[in-house]
C-alpha cells in the first residue's frame, strides 16, 4: 500500500491486499484497518509493571553492582571464596541470609537494614567498607535500592570459580531471537477465511484458531470512529465526524475514515509526541536553574512536519544521526528550513549541567545519556550495563559500549540557523560581490596598508593568523564567515554620520565580510592546555568567544568565569584574553560565534603568559574614511541587498569535531582508562565490518549501518511500538527491551512480516 499524495494521505485502499508498504507511518494503518475493527486480539498479560521492573533492574545494574562489586565482593562473596562473618552480598539470598549479625535487608523497614546502617558509619564497631566510607551519591542510591525492594535479576546461584567466565558474544547472539535476520513469514492459511480482510487479520485468526478461541465482535461504528480518531489524533471525533460516518454506508467508509484522519495536521502532532516521550524531550536542562535550552521547540515542530510529510523511516534514522552531513538534506522549498539539519537537536535534549565539578564526569554521563536513548529508542536494547562490564545477559560488550560513545565525543554542539545557506545563496552571492569591491577599494589606498607583526614575545605560540585561502584546519558552520578569511574587514560607522571605520588591513575571521545578519561559527582543532592563557586579536558586537574544555558540551554559559570573552561593542581591534590556568594539561577548543545579529573579526589568536606583541606600536590603527567616500556607498549598497535575507531563527544542533576514539572506562570510572576502542556499530550486528571514517565523527557510517539489513532490530522495534500505542501492549511487551531480560514476540510470525514491509 503506498500514499499517492505525499502530506496529503490520500490511500488506494483497494491496493491494501498487495501490501506495498514504502512509507512508516503506513505500518500504523495495517494495525488500524485490522485490529481496530475486531477489539483485542492478542491475548492478554498478567505483567502490568514489565517497564518498571525493566527500570529497576537496570538501576541495580548500572548504580547498585558496581558498588557491591567494587567495595564489598573482596571480602563478602561466594565467587570469590570469601564470607567474613559469614556474610555473602553476590546474591540476594546471601543478602537476606546476612552473616553473624543477622540479615543484611529488612524490607519491612528498609531504614533498619544492616547494609544501609553499615555503609552509612552509624555505628563506630560497624563501619563498611573499612577503607572508608562510600561517596553520598553510592549510599543514597543503597537506600532507594533498598526502599524499592531490592529488586536483583533472576540469575543463577553464584559458586566460587577460579577464572572470570568466558564472555561468548557469538554464542548469545546466535541463540537469541531479536538479533537473527528478518525473515518473511508466509501469510497463515486459516480456516474462517470469510473473516480475514488483510494479511495481519490472518496471522491473529492462525494464532486464535491454534488456541481454539473466535475473534471478538466486530466494534459497532461509533466505537470505531472514538478509537481511531483518538489513536491517530489523539482528539475525540466532532459530533459532526460522528454522524457522516454512522451516515456513510459504503463498505469503503472505515477505509476513508483512517485516510482523512491520516492527513489531519493533528496526525503530526500526537505521533510527534510519542517519539518526544522517547527522546526525553525538554525546553530546559532541569538542574538548578533550569536554563532554556535554545531553541528546542524547532525540532519539536521539525518531529511535526516529519511525521505529517510521510518521512520514511531509515531517512528519519539519517536525518537524527548525521542530518549535518547529509550531502542531499532535506530543505523546505518555502521557508528554506534544513530539516535534516534540525534534527540533530536530538542528542541535546537530555539534562545539562552549568557548572559541573568534575568535567570529564559530566561528559561522560552526557554521553552516557545519548547512547541510552539511541539505544533504547532506536534499537529497543538497554546497554547501561555495558558502560562497566561485558552485558550479563546481552551479545553486548563494553568495547560496543564505548566504540557508540566516540561518534559522540567526535561531535560537538552547535546553535545553528535553521535556514539553509543555499536558501539565500542569490543574496549572500551579490553581497560577495560588494564585499570583493570594498577590499578592492580599501587596498588601493596604500596610506591604509600596515604591515602585520611577525614576532611575538619569547614562549608565546601563534595558534592562527587566519591568512587563508582557506581555515587551515578550523571547522566553519553556517554562513557568516563565506569560504575563507578576508583580507579587510570594514564596519559601518556607529553613528549614522561617521564614515566607514577599516577595523583591520590584515586577512582575517570575519563574521560581518558579507553581513552582519548571517550566522556562524569557527571551531579550532583540540589542543592541549599548555599556557595559561589564550589571547585573541579581535573586534566584536553582540558575538562571543568560547574555550571548550575536556569536551564540556556547553549549551548555557557556566557559572565558573575564565572561559568565555563577550564582545559587545564593535569600534577598534584589541588583545582580549582567556585565562585557563587551572586547565593546564586538558584537551580543549576554540569556537568564535556570531549568533546572527553582531558581528566578530579575529586575525590572530596566540597562546601565551602575557599579551605577544613585541612592539604594541606595530599594531594597526583604526582608519575611519569620510562618509562620502566610495567605502561608504558600498557599504549602502550592502545594507540595501541584505535587507532581502529572512529572519534566522537558532536551534540546538550537532557538527562535527575532531576524530576521537573513546577508551573503554573500567568499571565505568573515568579515571581508570583502558583500551582504544574503534568507532563502530555493534558487533552483533557485524559491525566489525565498517569501523568509521578516520575523517571527523563517522556519525553518517554510523547511519548507515543501522539502517543497513544487518541491523535487525531497527525495524522490528519500530514496528512493535506502533503496534503498542494503538493497542496497550507491543507484540513484544517489553517495547524498549528486546534483550535476553525482555520478553519474547507472542507472535514472532506477525513482528516480522510487518517488520520486512517496514
Amino acid at each position: 500500500m503506498q500514499r499517492s499524495n505525499i502530506g496529503a494521505g490520500a490511500t488506494n485502499w483497494k491496493a491494501m491486499k498487495q501490501i506495498r508498504m514504502t512509507h512508516w507511518s503506513v505500518g500504523i494503518i495495517l494495525a488500524a484497518a485490522a485490529s481496530l475493527a475486531v477489539g483485542a486480539s492478542l491475548p492478554a498479560t498478567n505483567d502490568t509493571n514489565s517497564q518498571d521492573k525493566a527500570a529497576d533492574l537496570e538501576f541495580f545494574e548500572k548504580s547498585i553492582r558496581p558498588i557491591l562489586a567494587e567495595n564489598c565482593y573482596s571480602c563478602h562473596s561466594v565467587a570469590k571464596g570469601q564470607s567474613q562473618s559469614g556474610l555473602t552480598l553476590d546474591s540476594l539470598d546471601g543478602l537476606r541470609k546476612g552473616g553473624t549479625r543477622g540479615t543484611a535487608l529488612n524490607l519491612v523497614k528498609p531504614a533498619s537494614s544492616l547494609i544501609l546502617h553499615a555503609v552509612g558509619y552509624d555505628d563506630k564497631d560497624l563501619q563498611m567498607p573499612p577503607k572508608g566510607k562510600l561517596a553520598a551519591a553510592d549510599i543514597a542510591n543503597l537506600e532507594q535500592w533498598v526502599k524499592n525492594g531490592a529488586v536483583w535479576p533472576k540469575e543463577a546461584p553464584p559458586t566460587p570459580v577460579k577464572a572470570a567466565p568466558v564472555f561468548n558474544l557469538k554464542a548469545r547472539r546466535d541463540s537469541h531471537w531479536a538479533w537473527q535476520t528478518i525473515k518473511r513469514a508466509a501469510i497463515p492459511t486459516v480456516k474462517n477465511k470469510a473473516w480475514v480482510k488483510t494479511p495481519v487479520d490472518a496471522f491473529l485468526l492462525s494464532k486464535l484458531e491454534q488456541a481454539g478461541l473466535k475473534p471478538a465482535a466486530e466494534a459497532e461504528k461509533r466505537v470505531l470512529i472514538r478509537r481511531a480518531t483518538y489513536d491517530l489524533t489523539g482528539l475525540p471525533p466532532t459530533v459532526k465526524d460522528v454522524n457522516d460516518f454512522l451516515a456513510d454506508k459504503s463498505p469503503s467508509a472505515y477505509e476513508k475514515l483512517v485516510d482523512r484522519l491520516l492527513a489531519s495536521p493533528h496526525y503530526g502532532e500526537r505521533w510527534a509526541r510519542h517519539w518526544m516521550d522517547l527522546v526525553r524531550y525538554a525546553e530546559t536542562d532541569g538542574h538548578e536553574f533550569d536554563f532554556d535550552k535554545p531553541g528546542a521547540f524547532e525540532y519539536r515542530d521539525y518531529l511535526i512536519r516529519t511525521f505529517n510529510s510521510d518521512v520514511p523511516y531509515n531517512q528519519f534514522i539519517h536525518e537524527h544521526l548525521a542530518g549535518d552531513l547529509l550531502s542531499n538534506p532535506r530543505i523546505d522549498p518555502k521557508t528554506g528550513v534544513n530539516e535534516s539539519l534540525v534534527a540533530t537537536g536530538l542528542w541535546w535534549l537530555g539534562e545539562g549541567k552549568h557548572s559541573p565539578v568534575d568535567l570529564q564526569v559530566d561528559l561522560a554521563e552526557h554521553i552516557d545519556n545519548q547512547v541510552d536513548v539511541l539505544s533504547k529508542a532506536m534499537l529497543g536494547l538497554s546497554m547501561g550495563c555495558a558502560k562497566c562490564h561485558d552485558h550479563k545477559f546481552d551479545a553486548i560488550s563494553t568495547k560496543d559500549y564505548y566504540a557508540l560513545c566516540g561518534y559522540m565525543k567526535s561531535s560537538r554542539f552547535q546553535l545553528a540557523t535553521t535556514i539553509d545557506p543555499s536558501f539565500v545563496k542569490p543574496t549572500t552571492s551579490k553581497l560577495e560581490m560588494v564585499a570583493k569591491k570594498l577590499e578592492a577599494s580599501v587596498m588601493a589606498d596604500q596610506s591604509l596598508r600596515v604591515a602585520q607583526p611577525t614576532s611575538y614575545k619569547e614562549g608565546s605560540i601563534l595558534l592562527a593568523d587566519f591568512k587563508g585561502p582557506g581555515w587551515d584546519g578550523w571547522t566553519v558552520t553556517g554562513a557568516a564567515f563565506g569560504s575563507g578569511p578576508s583580507r579587510v574587514a570594514v564596519a559601518p560607522g556607529a553613528k549614522p554620520t561617521d564614515g566607514p571605520t577599516i577595523l583591520t588591513t590584515h586577512p582575517a575571521a570575519d563574521s560581518g565580510w558579507l553581513s552582519d545578519r548571517l550566522q556562524g561559527g569557527l571551531r579550532s582543532k583540540d589542543f592541549t592546555i599548555s599556557t595559561p592563557r589564550v589571547w585573541f586579536h579581535m573586534a566584536g558586537r553582540a558575538t562571543e568567544v568560547n574555550v571548550i574544555i575536556d569536551g564540556f558540551q556547553r549549551i548555557r554559559y557556566p557559572i565558573y568565569g575564565g572561559l568565555r570573552v563577550d564582545l559587545q561593542k564593535l569600534d577598534k581591534m584589541a588583545w582580549h584574553s582567556i585565562d585557563f590556568s587551572k586547565w593546564i594539561g586538558h584537551i580543549a577548543y576554540i569556537e568564535i560565534l556570531d549568533p546572527g545579529q553582531g558581528r566578530i573579526v579575529v586575525d590572530r589568536v596566540v597562546f601565551g603568559d602575557d599579551m605577544p606583541e613585541v612592539n604594541p606600536s606595530k599594531l594597526p590603527a583604526n582608519r575611519t574614511v569620510s562618509s562620502d567616500s566610495p567605502e561608504a556607498s558600498l557599504l549602502a549598497e550592502r545594507a540595501s541587498i541584505e535587507s532581502a535575507l529572512p529572519d534566522m531563527p537558532q536551534m540546538m544542533a550537532i557538527t562535527d569535531g575532531d576524530p576521537v576514539n573513546d577508551h573503554v572506562h573500567l568499571r565505568g570510572n573515568t579515571a581508570t582508562i583502558g583500551d582504544e576502542v574503534p568507532r563502530r556499530f555493534l558487533e552483533a550486528c557485524n559491525g566489525l565490518d565498517q569501523p568509521a571514517s578516520k575523517t571527523g565523527s563517522g556519525r553518517l557510517d554510523l547511519a548507515e549501518k543501522m539502517t543497513s539489513t544487518s541491523n535487525p532490530l531497527l525495524a522490528r522495534v519500530m514496528v512493535n511500538r506502533i503496534w503498542q500505542l494503538h493497542f496497550t501492549e507491543g507484540i513484544v511487551r517489553s517495547v524498549d527491551d528486546f534483550g535476553a531480560m525482555g520478553q519474547k514476540p507472542t507472535h514472532p510470525e506477525l513482528l516480522d512480516w510487518l517488520a520486512s514491509e517496514f
